[in-house]
């Protein structure tokens, strides 16, 4: 119960602006620091669930580097990992002739489709560094490809790595949550750059 009405107030922040998300975020930074362990699962289940619905994960990520510091980067990786996988088995088992409609006319899609099927693990990776196609899109759109998952998850999560260490490191050395939003220190500023820079990794 408690895991959903975390979810619920993410979801609602996000809905109504980023100032409400801020808030929450401190909220939740206050209670992860007295509770780490449930604050670090409970964190790895809302990373989950807001990349399979599409939420922008680095204004998380970074978050989770002003709380944990270097923890923070397996702590990130797992969640991502976590929804890496549900959006991918919902692409292949739930929603699959809704996604191959919405990416049947790209032809990019369909060279990717055949690219993967000679040498899934490569591509995966190669479309994980280069952020050519947004982390979440690109997430439904391998579901429906013809590559193993096993294939899928090792590559996306050993690749997402590196985006990861960047956006954490951004959180743990700011001062304050608000220092990170707010653009007035050099932190902020880094913020801004790194997000355009890798805003497809993660």
């Amino acid at each position: 119960i408690c895991l959903l009405l975390l979810v619920a107030l993410l979801i609602g922040a996000i809905a109504w602006n980023f100032d409400d998300l801020n808030a929450l975020l401190k909220k939740f930074a206050a209670w992860a620091n007295r509770d780490i362990v449930a604050g670090a699962l409970v964190f790895i289940a809302i990373y989950g669930v807001g990349t399979v619905l599409f939420f922008p994960m680095s204004i998380l990520t970074i978050a989770a580097g002003f709380v944990w510091g270097w923890l923070a980067v397996p702590l990130v990786i797992a969640g991502a990992s976590v929804g890496m996988s549900l959006s991918f088995l919902v692409a292949r088992y739930v929603l699959r002739e809704w996604v191959q409609q919405r990416l049947s006319s790209n032809r990019k899609f369909a060279a990717v489709d055949k690219m993967v099927a000679v040498d899934g693990w490569t591509i995966v990776a190669l479309l994980r560094l280069a952020p050519v196609v947004p982390f979440n899109v690109l997430n439904y759109a391998l579901g429906v490809t013809g590559i193993r998952f096993s294939s899928y998850i090792t590559a996306s999560a050993l690749c997402v790595a590196p985006g990861s260490v960047l956006f954490v490191y951004l959180g743990q050395a700011a001062a304050s949550l608000d220092s990170i939003f707010s653009g007035s220190s050099g932190p902020g500023r880094a913020t801004r750059i790194a997000t355009l820079a890798v805003s497809g990794v993660v």
